[in-house]
């Protein structure tokens, strides 16, 4: 008897490893999936993504000055949702070409947002081709965002 339960022990902790094994490669998959969107989608719209503060200052030191806009994000939130696409498709449009979009999520690049005293998201910065601040305006306003976007076209 003793024999049949140690069996059955062997048996059940080899299930439940086996499950924990299945779950941490679901997760792997997970984890992949969502680095090959996020890398997509950076791809197709043009937008740099910001990762660290190495990024931030490549961005602003471009080898030709051009205006910025920078978008200061975090995927918790729900008005940054609404924004995004909004932001995404200005940055996309070719009549913004001379303009260069960066995207950074203060959760994965916490120095840059502090560095720059973000204080909530969404928030936009508005960078000027001789490399200040031009403008700059938190909210998921659509509109507001276009008419800076407008201002910095007018430095090309």
């Amino acid at each position: 008897m003793l024999s049949r339960l140690s069996s059955r022990a062997v048996s059940c902790v080899a299930r439940r490893a086996q499950g924990q094994q299945q779950h941490h490669l679901q997760l792997q998959q997970q984890q992949q999936q969502q680095q090959q969107v996020r890398a997509f989608s950076a791809a197709d719209s043009s937008i740099e993504v910001i990762k660290g503060m190495e990024d931030w200052k490549g961005f602003m030191s471009k080898d030709e000055p051009q205006p910025l806009v920078g978008y200061f994000t975090a995927t918790w939130c729900p008005p940054c949702k609404q924004i995004k696409p909004v932001y995404e498709e200005m940055a996309a449009d070719a009549g913004n070409a001379g303009i260069a979009f960066a995207k950074i999520d203060i959760d994965d690049a916490r120095d840059v947002a502090e560095a720059v005293g973000i204080r909530s998201v969404p928030t936009f910065l508005f960078i000027g081709k001789d490399g200040q601040l031009a403008d700059h305006f938190a909210g998921a306003d659509a509109q507001q965002l276009e008419e800076k976007i407008a201002k910095l076209k007018d430095q090309l």
